[in-house]
């Protein structure tokens, strides 16, 4: 605590403590809540994994996440799969933000990637464009890197 005197009158001023290391998050995305009202999602992404519809998963590893699908990625079908991804790009919230991301990445990384890419292109460029122009800085990164 601290005691200040301002003419006269006493007052005590509170200093915020430090943040313990325990309580620091590490993940920067913010948490989707489990009791959170059932409000619309903010993109079809969230309502696809929310049905199980996306062949992906997240592995949780000692010190970071990974992607684990269920079939290789050389052989899913890119035509409703990676739009989808890439509409996923605006999204904020843990866990969809990171499966959105690393989908998209191992998506355009894969062998053959680019033969299964070019017909789905003109779907690809709504999703981007969104992402591209939202007000979080973070999303616009996210759509940035997936172009480098």
């Amino acid at each position: 605590f601290r005691f200040y005197l301002c003419i006269g009158v006493c007052s005590f001023a509170m200093s915020k403590p430090a943040p313990k290391l325990s309580t620091a998050r590490l993940d920067p995305h913010k948490f989707s809540s489990p009791f959170a009202s059932t409000a619309k999602a903010k993109t079809s992404f969230t309502e696809a994994y929310g049905r199980g519809d996306l062949p992906c998963r997240i592995e949780h590893h000692t010190s970071r996440m990974s992607l684990a699908w269920s079939h290789p990625v050389e052989r899913l079908d890119y035509n409703g799969l990676l739009p989808l991804c890439f509409d996923g790009l605006r999204e904020t919230k843990h866990p969809y933000a990171y499966i959105a991301r690393q989908a998209v990445t191992d998506m355009l990384s894969a062998e053959g990637a680019e033969a299964k890419t070019v017909p789905v292109l003109d779907q690809l460029i709504p999703g981007l464009r969104m992402a591209m122009t939202d007000k979080d800085e973070n999303v616009c990164k996210a759509a940035l890197s997936t172009l480098g």
